[in-house]
């Protein structure tokens, strides 16, 4: 298989590289049929351009292998030449926690958004197009403090003149510390102005029942999320086409 920018293989390999972890479940939400881009995956996996890391039963991360890297530079750009990513082996939280933050990545994507570092301002810039910047490649490009560190948010959507964080729950209750991700809010300031809006991506509108159930504890100690975000305003988002739709709109007329 050659690595030609444009075609299917070349944006599969720059969707992973980018995501560093990319979950194989959810090979659905890249572009294009999900039984074409299976089959693309499956080539790739057999000429070694990327491998599948593989913790118990259920995690499954696609990774881009130096192969595959050489061949994007060939073809047009590497974007992990743009921030050093760091993969997770061995520990099952950040590996879930690495694929959350994929599914957020893809969910902008799919949706229009600029995601693609080489595309976006390297300094966090809110230029009044839709970006969207990790909350890895803004660690790396910026001396988070410990206040930010410890936040779940998986990056930040900029449009217009307003900046949103963006969380991702997945099927279950994520810990939640509400003065934790107010803090986020603060650190990222735009204008003067702290954030004050959240996206909240959840597997599906299941999800929202158990937000809205929640009273925000879990047992004595730990706090998780209900519908109280401590935010302005929150936008539950299902991962699905139909979240991709939510989410293109939402974009598209706040960056008006």
């Amino acid at each position: 298989m050659k690595i030609i920018q444009g075609t299917q293989a070349y944006e599969v390999l720059r969707v992973i590289g980018c995501t560093v972890e990319y979950p194989r479940q959810a090979l659905n939400l890249m572009e294009g049929h999900t039984g074409w881009v299976k089959r693309v995956v499956r080539q790739l996996l057999k000429e070694r351009y990327i491998s599948i890391y593989k913790r118990g039963r259920t995690i499954r991360s696609l990774r881009v292998l130096q192969k595959g890297q050489q061949a994007m530079r060939d073809a047009g750009v590497n974007e992990m030449d743009f921030y050093k990513p760091e993969r997770v082996d061995g520990d099952a939280k950040k590996l879930y926690r690495t694929h959350r933050t994929a599914e957020s990545w893809v969910m902008m994507k799919r949706a229009g958004v600029t995601v693609y570092p080489s595309e976006k301002p390297t300094e966090f810039n809110n230029q009044g197009q839709p970006l969207y910047y990790t909350s890895s490649e803004l660690k790396y490009n910026q001396d988070v403090t410990q206040n930010v560190s410890g936040s779940k948010f998986t990056g930040i959507l900029m449009t217009g003149g307003q900046n949103t964080l963006v969380y991702n729950t997945h099927n279950s209750l994520m810990n939640w510390n509400t003065q934790k991700e107010q803090a986020v809010g603060t650190y990222y300031l735009y204008e003067g102005v702290p954030i004050s809006s959240s996206i909240i991506f959840g597997r599906d509108m299941s999800t929202v029942s158990e937000i809205f159930k929640s009273n925000g504890r879990k047992g004595k100690r730990e706090s998780v999320l209900q519908a109280d975000t401590g935010f302005t305003h929150s936008y539950f988002i299902p991962v699905s086409s139909d979240g991709i739709r939510l989410l293109k709109l939402m974009s598209i007329c706040r960056a008006v």
